[in-house]
């Protein structure tokens, strides 16, 4: 999703697939080897941004200081990363990495002069119709009646303490966002009308440029994440013009939850038994209100795109 909002910048002629930090950035100290990152390879995962993976208050304080409004957090944060050391060669490697959109993010922040929650809004939620989209987490006080999201432990599923969580608000464009598993399943039927040419955001070129930097295999083609507190997925049939979308607010480890979903969907409405591994890397973006995107996080406890189970 945030790649999405990212592309049709280019179409509105506001930032370019091969925008730099070294020239979006002139303000911002950083090392000679992210100067010449393009914008698609932070996309990819090819421009060497380091995963931060390993995160804390002592390993990593800036992602957990409250100083400050949230834009200059950020920026804050954008500094420090631009100032580490590479994971790798730009061009390199894929290498997952939150931090990768957190700073593609920025830059789309910077080139629009807007914020990355109102972009994503006015130019990924709303044109399709994703009525039930939102930001941070699915269960909030001002949201009595939303899932909270829950963890797997020694006796069944408990539910995830409420409390601060700062890093999520620095790496949002990974992964902060909830949606209906209905809201999940008619983006993917967008992704599927833009595989079978018929995109109605981007541009023909953008268009194909997107697909083909993670959107390429055999079908059915899958896209999962999440983290231990929930699990979703869409699955992509552009040969029998079919999407299928789930979401569950408990996580399991390896997405075990969303390969089942897929598998069982496969056997049984398009003659498949085998299913081909997630295209790309496994990401955070991309979770629905089952409890990202991603980027994706329905409102339900298990949840295809057809009926649902609520549950808290």
């Amino acid at each position: 999703m945030t790649g999405l909002m990212i592309g049709r910048l280019p179409d509105d002629g506001k930032l370019a697939l091969d925008g730099k930090p070294g020239t979006l950035l002139p303000d911002v100290p950083m090392r000679d080897a992210y100067r010449n990152v393009t914008l698609r390879q932070l996309l990819n995962f090819t421009g060497g941004i380091p995963a931060c993976e390993r995160i804390g208050p002592k390993i990593t304080p800036q992602l957990f200081d409250l100083d400050g409004t949230l834009a200059a957090r950020q920026a804050k944060f954008i500094r420090h990363l631009l100032m580490e050391s590479p994971a790798g060669p730009a061009g390199g490697k894929a290498i997952y990495s939150n931090a990768s959109y957190a700073l593609a993010a920025y830059l789309a922040e910077r080139a629009a002069a807007k914020d990355y929650e109102t972009l994503m809004d006015e130019m990924v939620f709303r044109p399709p119709g994703l009525t039930r989209a939102g930001w941070r987490r699915p269960w909030l006080p001002a949201r009595p009646s939303e899932p909270w999201l829950h963890l797997a432990g020694p006796d069944g599923y408990m539910a995830q303490a409420d409390r601060l969580r700062p890093p999520e608000l620095i790496f949002q464009a990974a992964g902060n966002a909830h949606m209906s598993a209905g809201d999940l399943a008619t983006f993917a039927k967008y992704e599927l009308a833009a595989l079978r040419g018929r995109d109605t955001l981007l541009k023909p070129a953008t268009s194909r440029l997107r697909h083909d930097m993670g959107r390429g295999g055999s079908e059915p083609i899958v896209t999962a994440g999440g983290t231990p507190a929930l699990s979703a997925c869409c699955a992509l049939w552009p040969g029998r013009d079919m999407v299928a979308a789930f979401a569950v607010n408990g996580g399991s480890p390896g997405d075990e939850a969303c390969t089942a979903f897929v598998q069982t969907v496969a056997k049984k409405y398009a003659g498949q038994v085998r299913v081909p591994r997630t295209a790309g890397p496994r990401a955070d973006n991309a979770t629905g209100r089952v409890a990202v995107s991603p980027s994706t996080r329905g409102r339900c406890g298990c949840a295809s795109a057809t009926e649902s189970a609520p549950r808290r």
